[in-house]
């Protein structure tokens, strides 16, 4: 049976990690009303699409 022969580090760990890490969502201006919302979804403020 495989057994590692040194433990990882914390910082190891953590770079495997991070590529699964959520980033921050882009938003656009609303053509409408001119507010930030998420692309392809309706407007928060005047719910235009």
């Amino acid at each position: 049976m495989a057994v590692p022969k040194r433990k990882h580090s914390y910082g190891r760990k953590r770079r495997k990690v991070n590529p699964k890490r959520v980033s921050a969502q882009a938003t656009v201006k609303c053509r409408h009303c001119g507010a930030q919302k998420l692309g392809h979804r309706a407007c928060p403020e005047c719910g235009e699409k």
